[in-house]
């Protein structure tokens, strides 16, 4: 059982103090805090001092320990689950090429921008999966949901391509062709790439990608309404002690979808249709190949 380091005792609420009282704090902190930073500044400014290598070294190895605090330090909840959790790094066996074939030929009949979208697919799961041992949240978030949109973007791009190159090519630089068109109901994207069960994960990640990314309150309170904890459900998306549990439930998401597509039965698959699709293009039969 993991162990924490602190538990979540629930919310706890604050008389509020009376109007002179709040006055007299606020005087204090203008007199011992305020006025002596004013003067800081002033000072610093005069000497237009550059900061030395010392001291960037210093602020990075400051801001590194927080990171790291925010990653060790163990918060229990009311349900019993202890934040953050351990994940296991990616483990991407095999993607399929654009074109199957490529496995032997190592050539592509044709160059599509998209068709480069595997190297971003791993680069974006290894990031993210290096952020959140960080405990960088933002970066883990983030890239976990670039990594799940390259992901369906690129499983959709190849089942339209095996009929209609053009028209692959063509979504693949529509400007509107982002993760949220894979949520929208007059589409059957998600059905056609055999991804249907992800359906309320995804829409989970869109409402985390436009709530965080692009400062919409409404769609933070939808991530409020599908969090499960209380302090989910009633802190803001971006708190310290909500933000490690929805960095690790984008991750889950994002590493689900790696093991559904990339195992190591789906790499078998995608190895014989590189096989049958180098034949096809060769004219070649099993029987008649000799070495």
């Amino acid at each position: 059982m993991t162990k924490s380091d602190f538990v979540y005792r629930g919310k706890v609420a604050f008389d509020t103090p009376d109007q002179n009282t709040i006055l007299e704090y606020e005087k204090h902190k203008y007199m011992k805090g305020i006025i002596p930073r004013i003067k800081q500044l002033e000072k610093e400014l005069k000497k237009n001092k550059k900061e030395t290598i010392k001291e960037k070294q210093e602020t990075f190895n400051f801001l590194m320990q927080t990171r790291k605090n925010h990653r060790t330090w163990k918060f229990k909840y009311e349900n019993g689950e202890v934040y953050p959790k351990e994940v296991s790094p990616p483990d991407i066996v095999c993607i399929q090429y654009a074109e199957p074939h490529v496995i032997i030929t190592d050539w592509y009949d044709e160059n599509h921008e998209w068709y480069g979208m595997p190297h971003l697919i791993k680069s974006f799961a290894e990031e993210a999966y290096l952020s959140y041992e960080m405990g960088f949240w933002y970066s883990a978030i983030a890239s976990a949901i670039n990594c799940c949109e390259y992901i369906l973007k690129y499983e959709l791009l190849r089942k339209i391509n095996q009929a209609n190159k053009t028209k692959a090519d063509e979504l693949s630089k529509d400007r509107y062709f982002s993760l949220g068109i894979f949520t929208k109901k007059d589409n059957d994207y998600l059905k056609q790439i055999k991804l249907n069960k992800f359906k309320r994960k995804i829409s989970y990640l869109n409402d985390v990608r436009v709530s965080l990314y692009h400062f919409n309150p409404g769609r933070a309170k939808k991530v409020n309404r599908k969090g499960t904890l209380e302090i989910e459900k009633k802190a803001p998306i971006s708190d310290d002690m909500v933000i490690p549990i929805i960095a690790f439930k984008v991750y889950s998401i994002m590493y689900d979808l790696i093991s559904s597509l990339y195992n190591k039965k789906m790499a078998l698959k995608y190895t014989k249709e590189g096989v049958k699709d180098w034949m096809k293009k060769r004219g070649l039969k099993a029987g008649e190949i000799k070495i």
